[in-house]
């Protein structure tokens, strides 16, 4: 249902407005009109439809079969009658033309069919005397309360495959559909209104990643259905098992169709056509690349053109088109399939003019900068190799992308190393070891493992690097992965010394990509510490885990590092409070009441109203990058305060500061303000640590962080784009 413009989510047998601070449009893919406004729906409505599933499941459980499918017939006959009404939203939001629309939802009440024969499907069986004394008895009963979370291809589809069987068999059934495409199951959920089912045995509730996490943590939830990428579908898999419920995920394929000499043109042109530009290019094992013999007399993307559009014309208007336009850039396939003469398979000769993107043998894919061209893009990168016996070679799992990166492709800095063109950037990875030196002694193969981003300058004057705290590097002469003169990890394959590893354990797969941007709030409140200690500020009865008890910490900012940060200032003790812009209510300041912290939003609180709620602060740690509420902050410092700088703001205009008040309160104040730049092994070894802390006390609002995962083939979109989220993740 659509009210004002907005989709609402139905729970407990009624639709409800939803209470989220942050909405996508939806968009009609052809025209680009915004068509309305989906929620990205919060943890506590999550919550209220697994109650209500709860309250309804004991009724609807003991419902018997043949009455249950009952609403089933119904629901095939409504969709029967709204057929093409349904039909055609899909084509509005998702791109397909009408035929594709109405084959897809064709397939979807056919499952609805199938589903009414579950008084039969379901029946168990008893087999006497399976051994002396033993018989045996198969009943198949209801799990409880299930989920779904389906994807943008097949909106009118892939729900159906779900939903009747999860009624039929007497479990209580939560949908979350694709936030780009939520209009047809919307308009579906119209029609289930009209079946008269218990409240909650059905629910409806848009969203984003936020919304899928909470249905991964809720307890109440016992069984999990995804179909998506291969990526999510591990990461949705991996965090269901983790909280034992059940899964069934279905992750994406590659679909490369071979032309061989004796094939019959005009067929493989229909075949090829249809695999890769059929259902606007989006499903899962569209064709994405199509090698044909080279002596071929008429080129196969000629035939393949012809295949989508008549030869005889530019069409005027779009009628003629037999493959429609894609919902969303994240979605773009049909441009990426591609046409690859016969005598390019297996052979790594490399890239062709005209072609999008080859392998070629002994190279990789990667992202990079082309600083002189100011581009951005997937390039082929030959693999490295292990050239010293202390070298260590990992397969690139996970490369988070940060606030860096975004001024890295901005081109407000990035150096490529000496002799390259370009910089391969990322520099927060995860990956798996692969290979290692013969005097490689404490990592192993299959070993997980995070890579310190800055390397030792060359120089023996510098005391910092000869001590290995190159992040205290005198000359400046050092080098950075993905940011200064050293290749960066958005890439395949990875090779550096053993000494700049860090091993992480592999219960925090899930979440140890995150360990670089932890490593800055680490360094920073490590050399708190050691400033402290000129002044009795620790609790000589605390202990050493609780360091910050009866202290004040207020976090600037609410990006990954700062709500990182949070948690690592809450468990060290601190009292600790985050001042963000965000309004309340939203999923950070929700993230950061689940820790046990306290939110506060710039737009609501004045620096001077901030400091009389909190009182005296003991420690300010800047994850912002805006200079302007920095220096207001520090104005309301306590006695003996330490504030730490950890951002990088953008150019901008001058700030206007009252030196003098600023001056006189660091010296009347005995106030402390440092910089803090990069990590040293210390920091890593104390990020992987709190990592675990972390999951262990908090684990749905650390997975919360991670908000979005794309494969390599659309990182440049992500970093060029405007991507929401915390922090996002490329696949490799």
């Amino acid at each position: 249902m659509i009210q004002d413009g907005q989709l609402l989510n139905s729970s407990g047998g009624k639709w409800k407005r939803s209470r989220a601070s942050e909405f996508l449009d939806v968009r009609n893919p052809a025209t680009a009109e915004t068509m309305v406004r989906v929620p990205l729906s919060s943890a506590a409505e999550v919550d209220e439809a697994v109650q209500a599933a709860q309250a309804a499941f004991p009724g609807w459980r003991r419902t018997p079969p043949v009455q249950r499918i009952q609403y089933l017939f119904k629901l095939k006959r409504l969709l029967d009658e709204h057929f093409d009404e349904i039909a055609r939203l899909t084509v509005d939001e998702c791109g397909k033309t009408m035929d594709e629309s109405r084959g897809e939802l064709r397939r979807g009440v056919e499952n609805v069919e199938v589903a009414t024969g579950i008084p039969t499907l379901m029946q168990g069986y008893n087999s006497e005397d399976i051994a002396a004394g033993i018989d045996e008895h198969m009943f198949r009963q209801p799990v409880g309360v299930v989920a779904a979370i389906t994807p943008f291809n097949f909106p009118g589809m892939i729900p159906l495959w779900y939903l009747p069987y999860a009624l039929a068999c007497g479990n209580c059934f939560i949908l979350k559909p694709s936030e780009k495409v939520p209009m047809t199951m919307s308009r579906v959920f119209d029609l289930i209104d009209e079946l008269d089912l218990p409240p909650g045995v059905v629910s409806l509730v848009n969203g984003s990643k936020g919304t899928v996490d909470a249905l991964l943590d809720h307890p109440g939830v016992r069984a999990i259905s995804f179909v998506g990428s291969s990526a999510v579908a591990k990461y949705v898999y991996s965090r269901a098992a983790a909280n034992g419920k059940r899964a069934q995920c279905a992750g994406g394929a590659k679909n490369p169709v071979v032309v061989l000499p004796d094939a019959d043109m005009d067929m493989a042109t229909r075949i090829i056509a249809d695999s890769s530009f059929g259902c606007a290019g989006q499903r899962c094992l569209a064709t994405s690349a199509s090698p044909s013999q080279a002596g071929k007399k008429v080129s196969l993307a000629i035939c393949m053109l012809r295949g989508v559009m008549p030869s005889n014309s530019i069409p005027k208007r779009r009628s003629w088109l037999s493959a429609g336009p894609e919902s969303g850039r994240a979605s773009f396939r049909v441009g990426a399939a591609f046409m690859l003469p016969w005598d390019w398979v297996g052979t790594g000769s490399g890239q062709h003019k005209g072609c999008p993107y080859s392998r070629k043998k002994g190279w990789m894919k990667a992202i990079a900068i082309f600083p002189k061209t100011r581009e951005v893009k997937l390039i082929d990168h030959e693999e490295p190799k292990i050239t010293t016996p202390t070298q260590v070679k990992l397969r690139t799992l996970e490369v988070g992308v940060c606030g860096t990166d975004k001024k890295i492709t901005s081109f407000q800095f990035g150096t490529p190393p000496a002799g390259y063109e370009y910089l391969v950037i990322g520099h927060e990875m995860l990956g798996e070891v692969v290979e290692v030196g013969s005097q490689v002694r404490d990592i192993k193969l299959g070993d997980l493992a995070v890579t310190m981003v800055r390397h030792l300058c060359p120089h023996e004057y510098c005391r910092a690097c000869r001590m290995g705290r190159q992040d205290f590097c005198f000359t400046g002469d050092f080098t950075e992965h993905g940011i200064k003169e050293e290749h960066g990890f958005m890439t395949e394959l990875v090779v550096d010394e053993e000494r700049y590893l860090n091993l992480v354990p592999r219960e925090l797969r899930d979440v140890a990509v995150l360990t670089e941007p932890l490593t800055v709030a680490e360094k920073g409140i490590a050399q708190v510490w050691q400033i402290q200690q000129r002044l009795p500020w620790i609790d000589p009865n605390a202990p050493v885990q609780m360091r910050g008890k009866g202290l004040k910490a207020l976090v600037l900012g609410a990006g990954t590092v700062g709500l990182l940060g949070a948690m690592a200032l809450v468990a060290a003790g601190f009292e600790t409070y985050v001042y963000s812009r965000a309004k309340v209510p939203n999923p950070k300041a929700d993230l950061v009441e689940a820790i046990g912290g306290n939110y506060i939003s710039s737009e609501t609180t004045s620096v001077e109203q901030l400091a009389e709620q909190i009182g005296t602060i003991d420690l300010g740690f800047e994850a912002a990058g805006a200079s302007q509420i920095v220096f207001d902050v520090m104005r309301v410092l306590g006695t003996n305060a330490i504030f730490v700088f950890a951002g990088v703001p953008d150019p901008k205009a001058p700030t206007r500061v009252d030196t003098e008040r600023l001056i006189l309160d660091h010296v009347l104040k005995n106030q402390v303000v440092l910089g803090t730049v990069n990590a040293d092994k210390a920091a890593f070894e104390a990020a992987i640590r709190d990592l675990s802390v972390f999951k262990q006390r908090w684990p749905q609002a650390l997975r919360s962080l991670i908000t979005g995962y794309y494969p390599i083939e659309q990182a440049p979109q992500l970093l060029l784009g405007s991507a929401r989220g915390i922090k996002n993740v490329v696949t490799l």
